[in-house]
């Protein structure tokens, strides 16, 4: 397991490339909201596919299943209909935020132009924060239905982390709730 904090690569090993658990003290949590809990100790973690890592790749995140999943009933099936949900999330994100910054631009335009006052193109900048507020809405949806519909019937809970604090590179942590749901 690498464990990467502002950029330094650090490794934690338990027997198994893929399933493998974090000691808790891991920094793999955001302020974006749907990072919502740090790694845990006993949780699985699915890294992401090193091909769909970096700033400039254009393919959307996809997962290498946990073997440890299938311990727990998680099927292939239902691991491709995990990565196909994130992929549609990611596109989704795309679009509205394309969508939300050509409005913005479009706005910024036509009011540059009635009041000829370019100080306004500085509104632009609010592309982010409506950026980030699509993106934390759309993968918190995603997340919950994910949840609903494979991981809480087999007592199992999933949550979107970060490899580290200024990484590209993503994570599924999926944890293990107790309980008695069907498996």
């Amino acid at each position: 397991l690498k464990l990467r904090y502002q950029g330094i690569p650090h490794t934690y090993s338990n027997h198994s490339p893929l399933a493998h658990t974090v000691p808790p003290t891991s920094r793999c949590q955001s302020a974006m909201g749907y990072f919502t809990t740090p790694v845990q100790n006993g949780d699985l973690i699915a890294p992401q596919r090193k091909e769909t890592v970096g700033w400039c790749n254009c393919k959307p995140p996809q997962y290498d299943k946990p073997q440890a999943l299938a311990q727990h009933g998680i099927t292939d099936a239902q691991w491709e209909e995990v990565n196909t949900a994130m992929v549609g999330a990611q596109k989704k994100i795309g679009g509205l935020i394309g969508m939300c910054s050509g409005l913005i631009c479009g706005l910024c335009a036509v009011l540059t132009s009635t009041t000829k006052m370019n100080g306004l193109w500085g509104l632009t900048g609010s592309i982010g924060g409506v950026s980030a507020g699509i993106r934390a809405a759309v993968m918190r949806r995603t997340i919950s239905y994910l949840n609903q519909k494979i991981f809480i019937p087999k007592n199992m809970k999933l949550t979107l982390g970060k490899m580290g604090c200024c990484s590209v590179e993503s994570q599924l942590i999926i944890s293990p709730t107790g309980g008695s749901g069907a498996s």
